[in-house]
């Protein structure tokens, strides 16, 4: 007896799906614009194949699978495992960098904190979502038009599959030691989980943002500034990382009181 191919009726785009989500979870709407390039490279074979000639990660290897190589043959990718390199700064960085060009004078340090703090914002620090073209229709499945994208996302979000607040609250409780409140919100809605989602997982997140700040600002630097440069960088850091402008400003004043504390206990015996 013939074994059913992977692409036979309504279970070509239901293989994709469950294959990627065995690789990690996804939300929604990522998962929505997976499946849509990959029905619409399997219905497009010139196209996958210019696709597939200048793929540049797993997943839209696999695109490209889907579409062009033998049904029966089997998926063989890695793991893909993302690394998270969007930057999300915080709305008033640039305010708490102005603050430290304030704090130390401009002439003992050059260039390095008075024209970073007047540069004017960065346009591509917090990148939103492209609104794909294939968003503006339903695609089906080619191998049972009959059955749409949209149908088959239900049904794996009633089966428990996919879930944007697990998915939230899995990434905010794996990052929240590294990074700020600024920037695991700004991932979160680049992976198209809705506002009241991502609040909700920024609550659960473990410590408080400016207990966390601290906590990695003593593990990376562990030593008050010296001076503006050492400031300067050491803000940068914090802000680049995701955590606000306040709260940043809050860890360097901890830590300058702290060692002048300290200093004055020294003198004194």
């Amino acid at each position: 007896m013939t074994r059913r191919r992977a692409t036979d009726g309504a279970s070509g785009l239901r293989d994709y799906a469950l294959r990627l989500l065995a690789r990690r979870d996804y939300t929604r709407a990522e998962l929505h614009r997976k499946l849509t390039a990959a029905a619409t490279a399997a219905s497009e074979p010139a196209r996958a194949r210019s696709r597939g000639s200048h793929s540049r990660s797993d997943d839209r290897d696999d695109e490209h699978d889907f579409a062009s190589k033998a049904p029966a043959r089997r998926f063989a990718g890695t793991a893909h495992e993302e690394v998270g390199d969007e930057r999300g700064w915080p709305d008033d960085a640039f305010d708490c960098i102005g603050e430290g060009a304030r704090k130390y004078a401009p002439e003992s340090c050059g260039e390095s904190v008075s024209d970073f703090a007047s540069a004017p914002p960065c346009t591509d620090v917090a990148p939103t979502p492209q609104t794909s073209a294939f968003d503006t229709h339903e695609a089906t499945d080619p191998a049972d038009p009959g059955v749409t994208i949209a149908a088959l996302l239900d049904d794996l979000v009633e089966r428990g599959l996919v879930a944007d607040t697990r998915y939230a609250e899995n990434r905010v409780r794996a990052r929240a030691a590294r990074y700020g409140n600024a920037r695991l919100g700004n991932e979160l809605r680049q992976k198209g989980v809705d506002a009241e989602a991502v609040a909700d997982a920024l609550r659960l997140a473990a410590g408080d943002e400016f207990t966390r700040a601290q906590t990695l600002w003593q593990r990376k630097f562990g030593q008050a500034a010296c001076d503006a440069k050492e400031y300067a960088r050491q803000m940068r850091h914090l802000l680049s990382r995701g955590f606000s402008g306040d709260v940043v400003r809050r860890v360097l004043q901890a830590a300058a009181s702290s060692e002048a504390i300290a200093d004055d206990f020294d003198a004194s015996y």
